[in-house]
């Protein structure tokens, strides 16, 4: 069953006057920018690693690591995105369970100063094509020049809250279609190799 949808309204006034950018706030502490070190070695070890492309399809850690000096572990709150996504993709991760793998970018906000989830939205925006734009564009797009609007946190809170159940609500379609994909599959698979048969054929 899929979630509900966010509700939203129009808002005929709305617009940002200030705003700021991922590397002012680097800046202030308000974030940490992190990036997995050049010697941790996937291919094999105890600790599993998230990579870009698990980022990119929603799935969890596929990858494996020996200890490294240097690594990033993942902590709840923190925001992952890949580096130049040839489409786009943001985390905000939920629990610590993983390193961080090669060609990502780890936000880690101070949660009383930034919303994870407010954050994720304007990394995602970002990460989108503008009219006119292609995709390199995005590709050469340095995350530290990304803005955001400077909004207190209590407005932060309100406005994350619905672009997590965004988040939620497109996991939830991207798992539905992943499973009729399958169904489909084996559906196809089944009839041309004789394992499955239509309903008229089973009276």
């Amino acid at each position: 069953m899929l979630p509900a949808a966010p509700r939203l309204q129009n808002d005929t006034e709305g617009g940002w006057s200030d705003w700021t950018t991922i590397g002012d706030l680097v800046k202030t502490g308000a974030l940490a920018l992190r990036q997995a070190p050049a010697e941790l070695k996937t291919g094999g070890g105890e600790h599993p690693v998230l990579t870009a492309k698990d980022v990119r399809l929603g799935r969890g850690p596929s990858e494996t690591a020996p200890t490294a000096p240097g690594a990033v572990p993942i902590q709840p709150g923190d925001v992952i995105t890949p580096l130049a996504p040839a489409t786009p993709a943001v985390r905000v991760a939920t629990e610590a369970h993983a390193l961080l793998g090669h060609r990502l970018y780890l936000l880690r906000p101070d949660p009383g100063r930034i919303d994870a989830h407010f954050l994720a939205a304007y990394l995602r925006l970002a990460r989108e094509p503008s009219r006119g734009q292609g995709s390199s564009f995005v590709h050469r797009a340095d995350v530290r020049r990304i803005r955001i609007p400077a909004l207190p946190i209590t407005a932060q809170h309100t406005y994350g809250l619905s672009f997590r159940e965004l988040l939620d609500f497109e996991a939830a379609l991207r798992k539905t279609l992943r499973h009729g994909e399958e169904m489909i599959r084996t559906g196809f698979l089944g009839l041309t190799h004789g394992t499955l048969r239509p309903p008229s054929m089973c009276d």
